[in-house]
């Protein structure tokens, strides 16, 4: 996952990306959370990003199989 400051219309700039598992198939954010669906190994990682320079899983938990969201 790749954390961009979209504060500027015409420029984007990244200031952070950490791994979110072999085959990530969606995400959400809500608040300070991101919520990553992850179907090759079947589970919702769940990132703090408060701090978009350093954003941070906090949690995994398994969802079934192949999970969609």
């Amino acid at each position: 996952m790749t954390v961009y400051n979209i504060s500027n219309d015409t420029i984007s700039n990244e200031l952070a990306s950490v791994s979110t598992g072999a085959e990530p198939s969606s995400v959400d954010v809500s608040g300070n959370y991101a919520y990553v669906v992850n179907s090759l190994s079947n589970t919702m990682r769940i990132y703090d990003v408060s701090n978009p320079l350093s954003p941070a899983q906090i949690a995994s938990v398994p969802t079934g199989n192949s999970p969609w969201s």
